[in-house]
């Protein structure tokens, strides 16, 4: 008989954690009483000082699984220079909408698509920006959150003309949010899934991709996760020369990943962000899984074996 334990280290943490439940059946109610999302996520961060992993938690948890909302994450393709909540999503009235957007601090804004103050700071959004759009509706959801990504464009790129058109009509696919606890919402790029490993090589044109986010589901982030992580990522850069994984927390780059390993520095829910500088980026929805894996409590099959030896996890 298999028992999991697990285990709250101090008597601060217990009441952050109870203290957080509170907050979260509070706002349940707030949600079903027909609240707009948005507004009652925001007071949780401005009045109620919730962090972006304990509002993605509520999300995740309230609104997707329980409530039924459908989510779409997309990656900006141009910069949106002028705010959009300008009546443009009047016609969306009846279905309950909201934005989170991701910069490239890591910081998560939630955005009211009626309110420029949502906006305003944050202009001009840059491209790859990634931006998230939660509706709730009817069984016409994909329909509607592709017609929410169309009015957001809409007006965003200026007038590119053409190539305004041609990203049009790429719409993004709905993502389906793997369980058990919150994951992390998920840029979705159809080339960077299919895209063939590149020369051995360094190349001559670096370049980056989107800022990608995991989110830790283990109770810490200790050093079995850190050690777990630090091999996926070798295992990568090894699969992948001139391919290099740049790893972000709390708004600043890691330089060296066991700073991470802070009893506390990282918790449950917070979110972990990375990039892949290199011509392109080859198996990085593989590499986002395991370092998904890395940072749960599953993390242990990640450093069996010799821990000079390559994993091999990229095949």
């Amino acid at each position: 008989m298999n028992i999991e334990t697990s285990f709250i280290s101090s008597r601060s943490e217990y009441n952050s954690y109870v203290r957080f439940f509170n907050k979260t059946m509070a706002a349940s109610k707030s949600f079903s009483g027909r609240k707009k999302a948005a507004a009652v996520l925001k007071n949780l961060r401005d009045a109620d000082g919730s962090s972006d992993g304990e509002i993605q938690t509520v999300i995740q948890a309230v609104l997707l699984d329980k409530l039924g909302y459908k989510c779409k994450s997309v990656n900006l393709p141009e910069d949106i220079t002028v705010s959009p909540a300008d009546g443009r999503f009047n016609s969306l009235e009846a279905s309950d909408l909201f934005f989170t957007c991701y910069t490239s601090e890591g910081d998560m804004h939630i955005l009211d698509p009626h309110d420029h103050n949502d906006f305003t700071p944050l202009l001009p959004l840059k491209k790859r920006t990634l931006l998230v759009i939660f509706i709730q509706t009817d069984s016409r959801h994909e329909k509607m959150m592709n017609e929410a990504y169309s009015l957001l464009y809409k007006k965003a790129a200026g007038s590119a003309g053409k190539k305004n058109q041609a990203a049009k009509k790429k719409q993004p696919e709905i993502i389906a949010l793997p369980a058990p606890l919150p994951p992390a919402l998920q840029p979705v790029r159809a080339a960077e899934e299919t895209a063939a490993p590149g020369p051995a090589a360094v190349p001559a044109n670096i370049k980056s991709s989107e800022m990608a986010s995991v989110q830790v589901t283990n109770e810490l982030f200790h050093n079995g996760n850190v050690e777990a992580w630090k091999r996926i990522i070798a295992s990568y850069e090894n699969k992948y020369p001139g391919r290099k994984v740049n790893v972000f927390y709390d708004g600043e780059k890691i330089e060296n990943i066991m700073s991470l390993f802070q009893w506390g520095k990282v918790k449950i829910g917070t979110c972990i962000m990375f990039t892949i500088s290199g011509p392109d980026y080859p198996d990085i929805i593989k590499l986002k899984k395991y370092l998904h894996r890395g940072a749960s409590p599953f993390f242990e099959s990640f450093i069996s074996g010799n821990p000079d030896e390559d994993p091999g996890l990229f095949k």
